[in-house]
Protein backbone atom coordinates (compact mmCIF):
# COMPACT_ATOMS: atom_id res chain seq x y z
CA UNK A 1 0.00 0.00 0.00
CA UNK A 2 2.82 2.45 0.78
CA UNK A 3 4.34 1.78 -2.63
CA UNK A 4 1.14 2.83 -4.42
CA UNK A 5 1.04 6.09 -2.43
CA UNK A 6 4.73 6.70 -3.21
CA UNK A 7 4.19 5.97 -6.91
CA UNK A 8 1.20 8.37 -7.09
CA UNK A 9 3.41 11.13 -5.70
CA UNK A 10 5.30 11.23 -9.02
CA UNK A 11 8.69 10.30 -7.55
CA UNK A 12 11.02 8.13 -9.64
CA UNK A 13 13.97 7.42 -7.31
CA UNK A 14 13.54 4.73 -4.68
CA UNK A 15 16.07 3.68 -2.01
CA UNK A 16 15.92 0.13 -0.68
CA UNK A 17 17.61 -0.27 2.70
CA UNK A 18 17.90 -3.61 4.42
CA UNK A 19 19.74 -6.85 5.06
CA UNK A 20 20.68 -9.83 2.98
CA UNK A 21 19.38 -11.90 1.32
CA UNK A 22 16.11 -9.97 1.00
CA UNK A 23 17.64 -6.63 -0.03
CA UNK A 24 19.27 -7.86 -3.24
CA UNK A 25 16.37 -10.19 -4.05
CA UNK A 26 13.90 -7.28 -3.92
CA UNK A 27 16.17 -5.11 -6.08
CA UNK A 28 16.68 -7.88 -8.65
CA UNK A 29 12.94 -8.51 -8.76
CA UNK A 30 12.33 -4.83 -9.59
CA UNK A 31 15.19 -4.70 -12.14
CA UNK A 32 14.78 -8.03 -13.96
CA UNK A 33 11.45 -9.38 -12.78
CA UNK A 34 13.23 -12.30 -11.10
CA UNK A 35 16.02 -13.00 -8.64
CA UNK A 36 19.22 -13.77 -10.57
CA UNK A 37 21.60 -13.72 -7.57
CA UNK A 38 23.87 -11.25 -9.36
CA UNK A 39 23.83 -8.27 -6.97
CA UNK A 40 26.10 -8.79 -3.97
CA UNK A 41 26.25 -7.15 -0.57
CA UNK A 42 27.82 -9.02 2.35
CA UNK A 43 25.31 -8.17 5.07
CA UNK A 44 23.38 -4.98 4.41
CA UNK A 45 23.40 -1.77 2.40
CA UNK A 46 21.49 0.75 0.34
CA UNK A 47 20.31 0.18 -3.22
CA UNK A 48 19.01 3.06 -5.33
CA UNK A 49 16.56 2.37 -8.15
CA UNK A 50 14.84 4.47 -10.77
CA UNK A 51 11.26 3.22 -10.92
CA UNK A 52 8.95 3.99 -13.87
CA UNK A 53 5.61 5.70 -13.19
CA UNK A 54 3.56 4.57 -16.18
CA UNK A 55 4.28 0.82 -16.14
CA UNK A 56 4.75 -1.84 -13.50
CA UNK A 57 8.10 -1.41 -11.74
CA UNK A 58 8.68 -5.18 -11.78
CA UNK A 59 11.30 -5.89 -14.45
CA UNK A 60 11.35 -2.24 -15.55
CA UNK A 61 13.43 -0.51 -12.87
CA UNK A 62 17.04 0.65 -13.23
CA UNK A 63 19.85 0.40 -10.67
CA UNK A 64 21.75 3.64 -10.04
CA UNK A 65 23.32 3.05 -6.62
CA UNK A 66 24.70 0.05 -4.71
CA UNK A 67 26.33 0.97 -1.39
CA UNK A 68 27.72 -1.35 1.31
CA UNK A 69 27.41 -0.16 4.93
CA UNK A 70 31.15 0.60 5.28
CA UNK A 71 30.73 3.53 2.88
CA UNK A 72 27.97 5.02 5.01
CA UNK A 73 30.04 5.38 8.19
Amino acid sequence: MWFNAWQCSGQVALALVGHQPDLCQWAEFLIWGESRQVLELKKAGVIGLTVPNQVSPVGNSCLFWLTPPRLLL
